[in-house]
C-alpha cells in the first residue's frame, strides 16, 4: 500500500484492483471491476470496468466500461473513452471522444476530435510501428481505417467506412468507398 496513494472524496468500488506503484486524484468514482497498474489517474473521473497500465488520465473523464488503456498512453482533460476501446502508447488531447469498439495506436489525437465507432489506426505494416496523427475539431466517422503513416490535420472530417491511405490538409472532408457490386446467386 505505501506505493498507492488515494484522494479525499475518492471511492473505489468492489473486484477493483490496485497494482504497483498508483496515485489517484480526489473525487473519483472507481469502479467497480478495474485493474489499475503503475498509473497516474487525476482529480473527478469516473472509471467503469476498465484495464489502464503504465498510463496517466488527467481530470473530468470518462473511463469505461471496458476499455484498456496501456503502455504510456496520456488522456488529456475532459475525454470520453468509452466501451471496448483500447489505447496504446498514444496522446489523447481534450475533450476528444472516442466513445466506443475502437483501437487508437501509436497515435496523437488533437483537441475536440470525434472517434466514430469502430475506427482503427492501422498502425503496423508487418515490420515496423508507425504514427498516425489526427488535429483539432476534426470528425472520424465509423467504421473508418486511418493507416499509418498519416497525418490528418485540423477540422477533417472522414466520412464512414473510410480506408484512409494518404494524409489530409486543414478542413478537409474525405470518402472512399468500393462501388457496390450485385451479383445473382448461382441457382
Amino acid at each position: 500500500m505505501k506505493n498507492i496513494k488515494i484522494g479525499k472524496k475518492t471511492k473505489i468500488d468492489p473486484s477493483t484492483k490496485l497494482i504497483g506503484k498508483v496515485v489517484i486524484g480526489n473525487n473519483c468514482q472507481i469502479g467497480p471491476n478495474n485493474v489499475i497498474k503503475d498509473s497516474i489517474i487525476g482529480d473527478n473521473n469516473k472509471i467503469d470496468s476498465s484495464y489502464i497500465e503504465d498510463s496517466i488520465i488527467d481530470s473530468n473523464c470518462q473511463i469505461g466500461p471496458f476499455s484498456h488503456i496501456r503502455d504510456h498512453s496520456i488522456i488529456k482533460s475532459y475525454c470520453r473513452i468509452g466501451n471496448y476501446v483500447e489505447i496504446k502508447k498514444s496522446v489523447i488531447n481534450q475533450k476528444v471522444k472516442c466513445a466506443h469498439l475502437s483501437y487508437i495506436g501509436d497515435a496523437e489525437i488533437g483537441e475536440n476530435t470525434n472517434i466514430g465507432c469502430g475506427v482503427i489506426t492501422a498502425n503496423y505494416n508487418g515490420i515496423t510501428k508507425e504514427k498516425t496523427f489526427i488535429g483539432k475539431n476534426c470528425f472520424i466517422g465509423c467504421q473508418s481505417v486511418l493507416v499509418a503513416p498519416i497525418r490528418v490535420e485540423d477540422g477533417c472530417y472522414v466520412a464512414a467506412g473510410t480506408v484512409l491511405t494518404s494524409s489530409l490538409k486543414n478542413d478537409t472532408f474525405a470518402i472512399r468507398r468500393a462501388e457496390l457490386k450485385l451479383k445473382e446467386k448461382n441457382k
